[in-house]
């Protein structure tokens, strides 16, 4: 578990994302990362529960990033997938409000 700086989640951020799936091995791999994170991760917020989260393709294609609902709404944790190294990159809980 690597909870990302906000500059090691900048790093992995480009312009233009775009909206994809996860395919089911990297899929595997966050949903034991998300059910492993500890509650103090999440800062107090209560996750949502378990739907389809919204994935995010960076340009170059090495990173796409997972937004896992919380019940508040503008609260999000979000996960980076390498998708190059077929890791888990690490977290960080956003406040996209």
């Amino acid at each position: 578990m690597r909870t990302l700086t906000e500059g090691e989640l900048q790093a992995t951020v480009s312009a233009g994302p775009r909206p994809c799936g996860v395919a089911d091995e990297m899929w595997q791999l966050l949903e034991a990362y998300a059910d492993a994170l500890p509650d103090e991760q999440w800062q107090g917020h209560r996750p949502a529960p378990r739907g389809t989260p919204t994935a995010w393709a960076m340009r170059g294609g090495r990173w796409v990033h997972v937004l896992l609902a919380t019940l508040e709404r503008r609260v999000a944790m979000v996960v980076v997938l390498d998708v190059k190294d077929r890791v888990v990159h690490g977290h960080r809980l956003l406040d996209l409000g």
